[in-house]
């Protein structure tokens, strides 16, 4: 029978993530080409502006990602280089109404535990640490940290998963329920989804527009990606008292336990507690020999799980790993193994909100492709925006260790994030390509019409280069042969032919002039059909 290390510093690590995606209302007064860093400056300026949020600080413990990797989200990108950017959440900040006497967000977890007939439970949690991931990609993923458990209080291994399956639901109306104390002594309840929402509104408003951001009109709002949404309310006469709104319905958990058990059957219970704190379950749910084989072994008395609902590293301590797991791994979890988890769950998230995107924005009408509408333009776009997230925030190596790297090679798989990557990518690439196709057709014919014209321009100026040529020739031999003007001289001979063929020198200037006219219209069109081409191959490159 596993249990919790008496001492439980540094032996276990609860942290939750909200993702989210932000979108501008009034999305065709935006520019295409300005739309996504519009969203990714208003919402970066608003977190700087609020007291609450300020850019996260390189941490102190020594970390083994790459350090592009490590710094990518910490420093402050002009050049638009980096995939996002991560905030620091100071947690006394918050308003009053969530602080304890001691200024920390400390409060009471209730539930009621259906395996013991329906008892009420009230567990103390502290709310640790808090913070976002923002990426360009208008993914946001926020996250919070838990500590169970008061000095003095004990609490079960059994309670925690219980505690664990009661977290990852944020909007049950008749689930768990946080309880503040506000100024005047009186709990106020709170299911957490509504909690986690309201401060995110205290923090800062996204859903007005910020005048100071000279992007276009428009609103922003930032929407989850599993929401749950309240009723409005309405008085007697029908009026809307309270709108309705929306709040995260299921977090996704990240777990780092370390536990004690000296049972022949502890590595089996080590499979059923990844089994449970990853996926959110209680021991109502029996775990399969499918689920067993999913897991991962990287060291022995060690199990990695991770699915859509979660990710964690679940261990057993022993005399010969006990330093290294509650001195050194804590630090690592924060630091490494979160940072992984938060990337992988980012490109997972990502995917997942081009998918919406390419659902909302894009024509199901197949001919919108054939030709240079505005449906093809808006698929090369978003197909663009694919590719540039592909090269900066697709990694197959993070760390320089090698069982990091299996670790997030370990989220990927479990999250899937190449087949979904290749089903986004599919079909907008063949569409791109039956475009592309049709373009160029259209193009070769233009291309037939423009040589046609120049080669009938081509015949026209020889035969009306030869017309004169013979022209000024009879002429000349007339004027030579004439008896009348023998007695002149040359340049008198000369001036009597110019004055003869007059008529058909105006004629012949006519005929050049509509000749370089037609000339110069062959060639802006061949020009425009230029531009056309290499405005394409810009947007494809």
């Amino acid at each position: 029978m596993l249990r919790l290390c008496e001492n439980r510093k540094n032996t276990m690590v609860l942290r939750y993530a909200v993702p989210f995606y932000t979108a501008l209302y009034d999305c065709e007064r935006i520019k295409e080409r300005t739309r996504e860093n519009a969203c990714y400056q208003r919402i970066c300026h608003l977190f700087e502006k609020s007291c609450a949020f300020s850019p996260a600080q390189k941490e102190t413990q020594e970390s083994d990602a790459y350090e592009y990797i490590a710094s990518s989200l910490l420093s402050d990108d002009p050049r638009h280089r980096n995939p996002g950017r991560s905030y620091a959440f100071d947690l006394s900040a918050l308003p009053k109404e969530y602080l304890d006497e001691q200024g920390k967000m400390t409060f009471r977890f209730c539930y009621k535990a259906k395996e013991e007939g329906g008892q009420t439970k009230e567990i103390t949690v502290r709310m640790s640490q808090m913070g976002v991931y923002y990426f360009r990609t208008n993914v946001g993923i926020l996250w919070y940290e838990l500590e169970p458990g008061a000095a003095g209080e004990e609490l079960t291994l059994e309670e925690l998963v219980y505690f664990q399956n009661q977290c990852k639901e944020l909007h049950r109306a008749n689930g768990a329920q946080v309880l503040l104390r506000k100024e005047n002594n009186k709990n106020v309840k709170y299911i957490p989804g509504k909690l986690f929402a309201s401060i995110l509104e205290d923090l800062f408003s996204l859903d007005v527009q910020d005048k100071e951001i000279p992007y276009g009109e428009g609103k922003l709002a930032f929407h989850f990606f599993d929401p749950s949404f309240s009723r409005e309310k309405k008085d007697a006469q029908g009026n809307v008292t309270m709108p309705s709104r929306e709040y995260p319905d299921k977090a996704i958990l990240f777990t780092y336990l370390l536990l004690d058990g000296d049972s022949e059957d502890a590595i089996d219970d080590l499979e059923k507690t990844a089994y449970y704190f990853s996926s959110g379950y209680t021991s109502r749910y029996h775990i399969s020999q499918i689920t067993r084989a999913r897991m991962y072994e990287p060291f022995e008395g060690v199990r990695w799980f991770a699915t859509r609902d979660g990710a964690g590293y679940y261990a057993l301590r022993t005399e010969d790993n006990r330093m290294f797991f509650q001195n050194n791994l804590a630090g690592k979890i924060r630091v490494d193994y979160f940072l992984f988890f938060i990337l992988a769950l980012h490109q997972s998230y990502a995917l997942n909100n081009y998918q919406r995107r390419i659902t909302a924005e894009l024509s199901a009408n197949p001919n919108s492709y054939l030709n240079e509408s505005a449906s093809a333009q808006k698929m090369e776009h978003l197909l663009a925006e694919i590719n540039v997230f592909a090269m900066k925030s697709i990694y197959m190596s993070v760390s320089h260790v090698q069982h990091q790297n299996d670790f997030f090679e370990y989220l990927q798989k479990n999250l899937e994030i190449q087949e979904d990557m290749e089903s986004l990518s599919l079909g907008i690439e063949s569409l791109t390509e039956l475009s592309r196709l049709q373009r160029e057709d259209s193009e070769k014919e233009n291309e037939k019409k423009i040589n046609t014209i120049l080669g009938i321009i081509s015949l026209l100026t020889i035969v009306s280069a030869l017309t004169d040529g013979f022209a000024i020739i009879q002429n000349y031999q007339q004027l030579l042969l004439d008896e009348s003007l023998q007695a002149n001289g040359l340049f008198f001979r000369l001036l009597e032919l110019i004055r003869r063929d007059m008529p058909f020198s105006v004629w012949a200037i006519l005929l050049h002039v509509g000749l370089i006219v037609l000339m110069i219209y062959s060639i802006v069109t061949l020009l425009r059909i230029g531009r056309r081409k290499s405005r394409r191959s810009n947007g494809r490159s």
